[in-house]
């Protein structure tokens, strides 16, 4: 008898140590109902429907913005950007923020505010991307803290014009003079290897390496602040999963309200074409 209650008690400590992350059927869908768009964009297919987008002019001249709000905007396909941007794209409620070119953006799609958060996914791929030279170009999601993204923290994935590599990133003090800045895998993959960075066989690197494939990309906020990041074959439910000790001076996120956006942004004329992003499932861990 005293020998089942022994072998009972290491089965139970063994299930309270083992991290687990949750199934997908726990994961909690959201909109991005905020849209922005500059009319030169042209082109952004929201729930399976394609919108074409025509300059209209402000008294001063300048190309005007469209602001749509979509309660049901689940699914996307943006294209990229053909022009580089010129004029800083915000909400009317963010006016008085700082036109700084980090900001600018030709696509943008928020969600409203949304209570605590734990992290972050979407299922999605790029296609047709062709390598560039330019560092000012790419696709990106992310949690943001501040609505009108000056200051604060975010974290996420972004997707740039000179990488092959999807990149999971780190920012404080988000758009100003101040700004920091940590991604990985890295510039040519050259953070692989990295003492913060728990990834058994380089499986997660070599995940985010082509990003033309089909995939949930997940990112969870652990209690202590750092992040597990998954990438998840939707067919075959493979998983490869790493973990990520937070930078000393990003702040710990777990659990905090914020936003999440969608956006893609040219501020360079580069002539390289980003392809588009096909972006559906976009949800949060709550």
């Amino acid at each position: 008898m005293k020998r089942h209650i022994i072998i009972v008690a290491i089965a139970l400590l063994s299930t309270v140590v083992k991290p687990m992350i949750k199934d997908p059927s726990y994961w909690q869908q959201i909109s991005l109902p905020n849209i922005y768009v500059a009319p030169a964009t042209n082109s952004l297919t929201i729930n399976g429907k394609s919108s074409v987008f025509k300059y209209t002019l402000k008294n001063e001249g300048t190309p005007d913005k469209i602001e749509l709000k979509m309660p049901d905007a689940m699914s996307f396909v943006i294209k990229f950007p053909t022009a580089k941007m010129e004029w800083f794209l915000q909400d009317q409620k963010c006016l008085g923020g700082k036109k700084d070119k980090f900001a600018s953006t030709q696509i943008r799609l928020r969600s409203d505010h949304i209570k605590n958060i734990y992290g972050l996914s979407f299922l999605g791929s790029i296609q047709n991307k062709q390598l560039g030279t330019s560092r000012e170009n790419h696709f990106s999601i992310f949690f943001h803290i501040e609505e009108c993204y000056v200051g604060g923290p975010e974290y996420g994935f972004a997707f740039y014009e000179n990488g092959k590599t999807a990149l999971f990133y780190n920012c404080g003090n988000c758009n100003l003079n101040n700004q920091y800045w940590w991604d990985w895998p890295g510039l040519d993959r050259g953070q692989i290897g990295n003492e913060n960075v728990n990834d058994p066989g380089n499986k997660v690197a070599n995940a985010l390496n082509d990003p033309s494939q089909e995939r949930y990309y997940n990112i969870q906020v652990t209690k202590a602040g750092d992040f597990v990041v998954q990438v998840i074959d939707p067919k075959t439910w493979q998983k490869s999963e790493c973990i990520i000790k937070k930078p000393t001076w990003f702040p710990n996120v777990y659990g905090k309200g914020g936003y999440i956006t969608v956006n893609a942004k040219r501020n360079d004329d580069s002539r390289a074409n980003m392809g588009s992003w096909d972006l559906q499932a976009v949800k949060v861990w709550q």
